[in-house]
């Protein structure tokens, strides 16, 4: 969805619904989840950013949230955040960093044990959507992926596709967006030509801030709702191939941090 349309769409949400409840967002803090906040901020929404007590929040500087502390392993200070106030929305831009919990590469079961908490309550709750952020090849996706065939049998895809499950077994009305590729730092400038497609053979570079566009354009959208999407951008490309077998992974997470 082109700026324009995203700024007129965000406006006009903004004019009838902010009053309705406000935005909690876990990951905000992290890279995709503050191009998020700062697009969300911007329209007019009142956002609550989950993050632990000494996270670091250098990338919402100078923006205006309110802050919900506690972890995402921890269920009591995730029904504590939804406890909190009243919101309409939740979303989840979380990302388990490799070498993060447990020190190694795999997530440790993350996103299925946070999404069991985050979705429990966003029901208890009346949350009235949750839109999730999840990957291209998570769970039985990877099927539809036969050049990935050395991908199978990864834990944190098949931990992403149980969240997935999770979450659309809820009863809580979502939104998922899988992306492919998102570059490092620093980050390019958003295209503003990404849009959401049901074919689920779709595999994408994709910048943050295009996402970001992307999160909003769900966001109170009925004909969003209970729809797994894929993210796609004819205009941009990452100018480095995708890997073609598990040493080529290796050597480029080795040379690369990963990204959040």
């Amino acid at each position: 969805m082109r700026p324009l349309l995203i700024a007129l769409f965000t406006l006009f949400t903004t004019t009838i619904q902010a009053a309705d409840g406000g935005i909690l967002v876990f990951g905000g803090t992290g890279r995709l989840g503050a191009e998020v906040v700062k697009l969300l901020v911007a329209s007019g929404e009142q956002v609550t950013v989950f993050a632990r007590a000494n996270s670091n929040r250098d990338r919402l500087a100078g923006i205006k949230v309110d802050y919900a502390i506690g972890d995402m392993l921890d269920d009591a200070s995730i029904a504590a955040a939804f406890n909190a106030r009243t919101y309409r929305a939740a979303i989840d831009a979380s990302a388990q960093r490799e070498g993060g919990r447990g020190g190694t590469s795999e997530s440790n079961g993350f996103y299925e044990a946070t999404m069991r908490s985050m979705a429990t309550h966003a029901k208890r709750t009346g949350v009235a959507q949750f839109i999730l952020h999840g990957s291209v090849l998570a769970g039985d996706n990877i099927e539809l992926f036969p050049q990935f065939t050395f991908l199978k049998g990864s834990s944190t895809l098949g931990d992403k596709g149980r969240a997935e499950k999770l979450l659309a077994e809820s009863g809580v009305p979502y939104c998922i967006i899988r992306h492919g590729r998102v570059p490092n730092d620093p980050q390019p400038a958003p295209t503003g030509n990404a849009y959401l497609s049901t074919d689920q053979t779709i595999f994408a570079d994709m910048t943050r801030g295009d996402l970001a566009m992307l999160t909003l354009d769900c966001l109170d959208n009925p004909a969003r709702m209970n729809r797994v999407y894929h993210a796609f951008d004819p205009s941009y490309k990452m100018d480095r191939p995708l890997p073609k077998g598990p040493e080529d992974l290796r050597n480029r997470r080795n040379r690369t941090p990963a990204p959040q």
